[in-house]
């Protein structure tokens, strides 16, 4: 009868244990989260911009838009960029404890984007973007690179 009992008490342990860290995992909110460029790091330009992503209730992102960053070009000047990316579904993975995702994508000129992104409690996420390559920009099409920029965003409430 003890053995009984220890063997129930230890299954239902158990299942609380997965039950928990699946709720853990899928503790953060789906919708939007929009926030702004907080810094720069390998090319020197001024930080500032903003950005925006999509989770969906699968937990992967489905856009991912950042406008008015700063880009150093090949013509020697800093201008400004926008870009969308969507019909992604990269999705969000277990790494070092954390909910991180990582989105790779191209434009028509070859430009690649790389956004590196952890959410961070359940409302909350910062990450890295880099892009490089031929893009349009403020002063025109221009060959041009974001450096490191490192991003922080909330969660839009009613998203």
């Amino acid at each position: 009868m003890k053995k009984r009992i220890l063997r129930g008490a230890a299954i239902l342990a158990s299942l609380a244990v997965l039950f928990g860290a699946a709720t853990a995992f899928g503790a953060f909110h789906a919708g939007t989260y929009a926030g702004k460029i907080t810094g720069v790091q390998g090319i020197q330009l001024p930080k500032g911009g903003n950005m925006k992503f999509k989770i969906s209730g699968r937990a992967k992102v489905t856009t991912f838009q950042f406008s008015k960053i700063y880009v150093a070009c090949t013509d020697n000047n800093v201008w400004r960029t926008s870009g969308h990316v969507s019909g992604i579904k990269a999705p969000i993975v277990k790494k070092n404890g954390l909910p991180t995702f990582v989105i790779h994508a191209s434009n028509s000129t070859g430009a690649t984007l790389k956004v590196k992104g952890i959410i961070r409690g359940s409302n909350h996420a910062r990450g890295v973007l880099n892009f490089h390559g031929v893009m349009a920009t403020t002063g025109g099409t221009k060959n041009c690179a974001t450096g490191r920029q490192f991003w922080s965003a909330g969660h839009v409430a009613g998203t």
